[in-house]
């Protein structure tokens, strides 16, 4: 026994010598001896993901690095084979290697191959299946003509899309006089225009063409029948004229606004649309206005606040308090860009709590909406899709945040699967689907989660900086060893394209959502409707949207990253579920606050059965982060083209995106240059019709699938 004791001790004395050997060359640059072989890749082998710009690769030991290499080679849809340049960085910590490439990788194949000392480490290859480019459109309608970046200009396309407009199509200001304006009913411009493009306007406008002008100025204002007075910059309320179109149908009350506005004269023609009084004020300023031109139908709206810069600020927050912890609850949070009474500086709160139950930011962009189509009521008419699959009104992105829970997930999911109908189709929105971001210490096995995936639950990691506030580098290292454990612990799962970190932590403006977007993840929500003192119990909207749109840096360039609202969380409405009601009352009922309405719940209440039965009470789809996001970019990359009144009725194309082929519903008006819609053809085939009014507006609502289109105008009545 005695003897068989030492030669256990020095077999054992020996190995830790050989190991802490091999580590020692390891760390010297000598690691010739034992190579490491990799344990996970993001994105994995085979994967099919987003653009990106990161990579990484982690190994089961330390590596040299002394003669490294890193090599990526593309292989693009269009053109030929490429290396991909970029630059490359070990991790010690985690044994990782990240590469970051110069450029966004777009749809392709790409190899990437690491090797050490003349050793192959790792190779693999995945696939970029970038929604981009949208198609085409040879013939758009609507033409938004971009100024300088910081004013927002940029955002209307995001509006537009939002608000269903495919058939637009963007320029800058220095290629506006290289376009033919022919085919254009309606064109959108920002700020200060030069006296060339105003008179080219001007001439377009007496033609008939529809104007809508923002912040106008010089020769601009004077074609809107207005003259800009001091610019002031803070925020106000506006408040609509309800009493006709196009401020019929649109919320009664005065709503916020934020950003840059002027004070309007204006002409006797001109018609004030809405109006504006600034913060700490009683006095009213025109807001929008509309005047005719010429004899042949133009028309020129003019806005004197900034509508892009306030749908972007009313979304995200005050931008001068970023970087503040404003609640006094550690760490930062993007509430805190709302939130007014810090003790450091106190200021009213950026988001006015009697107006949370009120989707301000849709509002103002249906406000725009409404003045297209009423612009051309005696033009060729402005074809749209709704918001949702399906004509659905409200939907509930069902995401939980797994802690470490042995089984919270798993039955999370069994209980979704279980009141799903039989034979249900999860790619149409007919099964009750979730999201859950969950620690690699969650109790779910890979099987299960293979499982899982396979019937259209998501699932991803949670990522974390523990609670604490972050810089731009340790977020990125965050996630990115995040979501290698993830990969490590569930292999058999794709790359999540979709976030909501631990604690909520939001330290700057807009930096998660762009080191999010090099990760590939492109749905954030972690905009979360907290905390409850705060709120008190009251269902709304911080952000001011029920609306999935993309994320605008301070400066208004945009970020391919969609912010979605987080609108009820356990913390605050676990104790009111009549407040989780009143919003979805809201949206399917005639104040028309329609939404995707983000959750959140960790498995320490009943807070997630709660919110699945009031979802079956009221017949609202339960929907994962991942179907959502590729809705909006199904959505978003389907096509309206070759708009044309014939003198009889409108011809019109769609071409709708094989995902969202037999979800979409096309939108028309049912009157039009004096004439009601009575026929609806696809091809030769009848389409029947529902006839629905949405903000005053009468519409014809029909399945939008691919084809070509006749809707027939006359004065008969309509046929359903």
């Amino acid at each position: 026994m005695r003897r068989g004791g030492e030669r256990g001790l020095r077999e054992a004395i020996g190995g830790i010598a050989l190991a802490l050997l091999v580590c020692f060359l390891a760390l010297s640059g000598f690691d010739f001896y034992i190579s490491p072989t990799p344990v996970a890749m993001v994105p994995k082998p085979d994967a099919r993901v987003g653009p990106l710009d990161k990579i990484k690769v982690t190994f089961n030991r330390p590596m040299a690095t002394s003669r490294a290499k890193v090599e990526i080679h593309g292989d693009p849809i269009e053109g030929g084979k490429f290396t991909v340049d970029g630059s490359w960085e070990y991790i010690q910590s985690g044994h990782g290697i990240v590469f970051t490439s110069s450029t966004i990788l777009q749809r392709g194949t790409y190899n990437v191959i690491v090797s050490a000392q003349g050793n192959e480490l790792a190779n693999w290859s995945f696939s970029v299946a970038d929604p981009q480019p949208i198609p085409p459109n040879e013939t758009p309608s609507i033409l938004v003509i971009k100024g300088e970046t910081r004013d927002f200009s940029a955002y209307y396309a995001e509006i537009l899309r939002a608000e269903g407009f495919m058939g637009f199509k963007t320029t800058t200001l220095a290629d506006f006089p290289k376009l033919e304006l022919t085919s254009f009913g309606s064109i959108i411009v920002s700020g200060a225009v030069d006296d060339a493009s105003a008179m080219r306007l001007r001439v377009w406008v007496e033609d008939g063409g529809n104007l809508i002008a923002i912040l106008p100025s010089g020769a601009v204002a004077a074609l809107a029948g207005v003259t800009p007075q001091a610019m002031a910059r803070g925020a106000g309320y506006l408040k609509f004229d309800t009493s006709r179109q196009p401020g019929q149908g649109l919320i009664k009350e005065e709503i916020q606004f934020h950003g840059d506005a002027v004070r309007f004269a204006i002409q006797p023609e001109t018609r004030i649309l809405a109006s504006l009084r600034f913060e700490g004020s009683s006095e009213t300023h025109p807001a929008a206005t509309l005047r005719s031109v010429g004899s042949k139908g133009g028309e020129v709206g003019a806005f004197a606040f900034n509508l892009a810069q306030s749908v972007v600020y009313t979304r995200q927050g005050n931008p001068e308090w970023a970087k503040q912890d404003r609640d006094g609850l550690a760490p930062k949070r993007p509430n805190d860009l709302f939130f007014g009474n810090a003790k450091h500086d106190p200021q009213p709160d950026f988001l006015d709590l009697a107006k949370a139950h009120i989707p301000q930011a849709d509002e103002q962009m249906r406000f725009l909406t409404n003045l297209l189509m009423h612009q051309r009521r005696d033009a060729t008419p402005l074809v749209r899709f709704w918001y949702f699959p399906k004509l659905y009104k409200a939907a509930i992105v069902m995401s939980a945040d797994d802690h470490g829970t042995k089984n919270g997930t798993k039955r999370f999911f069994q209980l979704l699967d279980g009141v799903s109908p039989e034979g249900c189709d999860a790619a149409k929105w007919e099964c009750a689907r979730a999201t859950s971001w969950i620690f690699a210490s969650s109790g779910l096995k890979d099987r299960d989660a293979k499982r899982y995936a396979a019937i259209g639950f998501d699932l991803g990691s949670h990522i974390s900086t523990d609670c604490q506030d972050w810089t731009s580098a340790i977020l990125d290292g965050a996630i990115a060893r995040d979501l290698a454990a993830f990969q490590e612990r569930f292999p058999s799962l794709d790359t999540q394209a979709s976030s909501r970190l631990h604690c909520i932590a939001w330290s700057e403006y807009t930096t998660q959502a762009e080191v999010e977007r090099s990760w590939g993840i492109r749905f954030d929500m972690n905009y979360y409707y907290w905390p409850a003192n705060w709120l008190k119990g009251s269902g709304g909207f911080m952000t001011g949207s029920g609306l999935p749109m993309r994320f605008s840096k301070s400066n208004g360039e945009i970020i391919d990253v969609y912010q979605q609202e987080t609108h009820l969380v356990d913390e605050v409405f676990f104790s009111h579920p009549k407040a989780i009601e009143g919003l979805i009352e809201r949206a399917t009922g005639p104040e028309e606050f329609y939404g995707a309405f983000g959750t959140h719940f960790d498995f320490n209440n009943g807070f997630a059965p709660m919110v699945v039965e009031i979802a079956r009470k009221w017949q609202v789809p339960m929907v994962s982060a991942k179907q959502m996001l590729e809705w909006q970019d199904s959505r978003s990359h389907s096509n309206v083209e070759a708009v044309q009144w014939n003198g009889e009725g409108l011809q019109f194309s769609i071409s709708a995106n094989e995902r969202a082929e037999g979800l979409l519903t096309a939108m028309i008006p049912m009157e039009a240059k004096g004439h009601r819609l009575t026929a609806l053809k696809r091809g030769n085939t009848h389409v029947a019709f529902g006839i629905t009014t949405i903000k005053g507006i009468e519409y014809a609502l029909f399945p939008g699938s691919a084809g070509s289109y006749q809707a027939a105008y006359s004065t008969e009545p309509a046929r359903k």
